[in-house]
């Protein structure tokens, strides 16, 4: 199990590539196995399915044309003292899979980092608490 201040981490998240648009999904983050992971709980896309799904048009292999609602975008994230890691997030929109951290800023911010090799090699975003 988590400790407490982990658990802070759980709920929805409000998924953005750029702060200054408009939130394109909501991002449930949930603790299973003693690990952290996150799946896409619904789309906010103004074209959205009318059905809910949340179809992968961009991807490749094994998750082309899968729902994203059911494939873990980020898996196996580990509790690590100030914030998670050990974990891999999947871009659907690259098709690529990252090591990932995660760290909360403040309450209701959610600083997400994917990266290949070491940190600095990566993109970042910052999700709002949705919930």
């Amino acid at each position: 199990t988590l400790p407490p201040e982990a658990r802070d981490y759980l709920g929805e998240w409000l998924v953005s590539d750029d702060p200054e648009e408009p939130a394109e999904a909501v991002m449930r983050i949930y603790e299973e196995g003693g690990k952290v992971h996150g799946r896409i709980v619904r789309s906010l896309e103004p074209d959205a399915p009318a059905d809910g799904s949340v179809p992968c048009v961009d991807c490749e292999g094994e998750f082309a044309g899968a729902d994203l609602r059911e494939v873990p975008l980020i898996r196996d994230m580990e509790w690590e003292g100030d914030g998670f890691g050990g974990g891999r997030i999947f871009d659907p929109r690259s098709g690529r899979d990252y090591k990932c951290v995660m760290e909360l800023e403040g309450p209701d911010r959610l600083y997400v980092r994917g990266y290949v090799g070491i940190r600095a090699l990566g993109r970042s975003q910052t999700w709002e608490r949705a919930d």
